[in-house]
């Protein structure tokens, strides 16, 4: 048995496309959790992937521009 949504075929963005080939699940389930406002950290966390498997994805997603990262301004700040 086969089950469709009705209506509107669903489709696989190009990006997540190429997230799914090169990282797998993983790397998926990181991108769908990246929302703007979660922390690396909460990300990974909530992903329950392994750091070093997750520092990997993300640095990698970062070099490709697929994401951006934007730091605290409290981080440039000088004291």
């Amino acid at each position: 048995m086969k089950i469709e949504k009705k209506g509107k075929k669903e489709t696989v963005s190009p990006i997540k496309k190429l997230i799914s080939k090169n990282y797998g699940r993983d790397g998926l389930q990181i991108f769908e959790l990246i929302d703007g406002h979660r922390t690396a950290h909460d990300i990974m966390r909530k992903s329950g992937i392994s750091e070093s498997r997750f520092s990997e994805i993300v640095h990698s997603i970062i070099e490709q521009s697929i994401v951006k990262v934007d730091y605290p301004k409290e981080i440039f700040q000088k004291r």
